[in-house]
Formats: structure tokens, C-alpha cells, sequence
């Protein structure tokens, strides 16, 4: 699975990006991918203050209510987050909340 698409909560202008990602890749290497690969706005970031959800599915998040999904270990593998729901085509796979004001902590 090389190409994970995420998205970033709450923000009015955010659109969906591709990450290349490898299966064994752990919650907190794809953080680090995800402020690499991802939208300028996520360069002065630090991995550690992201936030990641599952989410596989069309469309885009706005709207969505974190609180009723598990946030992602940072221990966990891509392989083991999507082994019974692998990644779907036009889906965003990841959703990023970012620290508030878009400032590292």
C-alpha cells in the first residue's frame, strides 16, 4: 500500500494529499512523512503534536466528530490499522488534527 490520502481536520481550505507510505511504517514515522510530504502549512510541526485517525472513507472530513474514534497509537503499523479494512480508492484514509492555532507545543 504505497499511497495513503489524509486530510487535515477543521481546516476551512484543507484538501486531501497523498503520502507514500511503506505497510511497516509505524503511526509516529508516518507523522514524520506527513509533515515532509504533506501541505507547507505542516512544515513547522513537530511529528509527536500530530494527531492521526482512521478514517477510509469518501468524501472530505468536515464535520466529522473525533471524539467518537480512537486516535492511532504512534506504536502501531499501517498494516495492523488497515488488516480488516484495507485502504479504499477515492477514500481519505487519515485524518491530522494539528495543535491549536497551528502551533507545536
Amino acid at each position: 500500500m504505497p499511497w495513503l490520502f489524509c486530510q487535515v481536520w477543521g481546516g476551512s481550505d484543507a484538501e486531501p494529499f497523498p503520502v507514500m507510505v511503506d505497510g511497516g511504517d509505524t503511526v509516529g514515522v508516518i507523522k514524520k512523512l506527513i509533515i515532509i510530504q504533506g501541505p507547507s502549512s505542516l512544515r513547522d510541526m513537530r511529528a509527536p503534536d500530530l494527531k492521526l485517525w482512521k478514517w477510509n472513507q469518501p468524501g472530505g472530513v468536515e464535520g466529522l466528530d473525533l471524539g467518537s474514534s480512537s486516535m492511532l497509537n504512534p506504536m502501531e503499523t499501517i498494516e495492523e490499522i488497515f488488516e480488516n479494512d484495507p485502504p479504499q480508492r477515492k477514500c481519505i484514509h487519515i485524518v491530522i488534527k494539528v495543535p491549536a492555532h497551528g502551533k507545536s507545543t
